[in-house]
């Protein structure tokens, strides 16, 4: 596998702030680059953002809560530096806790109906065992599904990245901002 571009010296984590791309190319130009990967097939997710901020959107994909690139550039004397920064995409996350929260209380009455039909010596209230054996490992499961996406979208920022210097010609530049610039 080839080495990453993206400088992987340091560990990926979602804590870490995403590198720059410095390129001569002026910021009408580096859309016009990446719309060129993106019909290629090369830059998946990419979109135009109309806001004054920022020039585009390319996809991070992480399972399960996938994330947006969001990138913008500030011309510098030499052309411009692209800065990277990454959001949450809002539809998985509310599906997923539209499903938890309309999926258990059903199952209180489901599995009430199921036990006072077949044992006729069931009389406990069901909801006293049901909602910790249902809520309960959501506390663990929750959390490391966020940190496995977190780290995963992290990572794929770095790939994209890597492209986007690729496709426009540029370096990778620390996450510092350089000075004069």
């Amino acid at each position: 596998m080839p080495s990453d571009p993206a400088g992987s010296s340091a560990s990926v984590s979602a804590s870490n702030p995403l590198p720059r791309v410095v390129t001569a190319l002026t910021p009408d130009r580096v859309i016009q680059a990446l719309d060129a990967q993106s019909k290629d097939g090369k830059l998946a997710g990419f979109r135009r953002v109309n806001s004054p901020t920022d020039l585009c959107a390319v996809a991070a994909f992480a399972e399960p809560f996938d994330r947006e690139i969001l990138i913008s550039a500030r011309p510098s004397s030499s052309g411009c530096e692209l800065a990277f920064r990454m959001r949450l995409l809002p539809r998985v996350p509310l599906i997923f806790a539209l499903v938890i929260a309309f999926s258990i209380w059903p199952g209180v009455w489901l599995t009430d109906s199921m036990l006072t039909t077949y044992f006729e010596w069931y009389t406990i209230e069901t909801w006293w065992w049901y909602l910790p054996l249902t809520i309960v490992p959501l506390l663990w499961m929750i959390p490391r599904m966020w940190k496995k996406s977190s780290l995963e979208a992290a990572a794929s920022a770095r790939e994209v990245i890597a492209k986007v210097a690729l496709a426009t010609q540029g370096r990778i530049a620390d996450t510092e901002p350089v000075p004069g610039a």
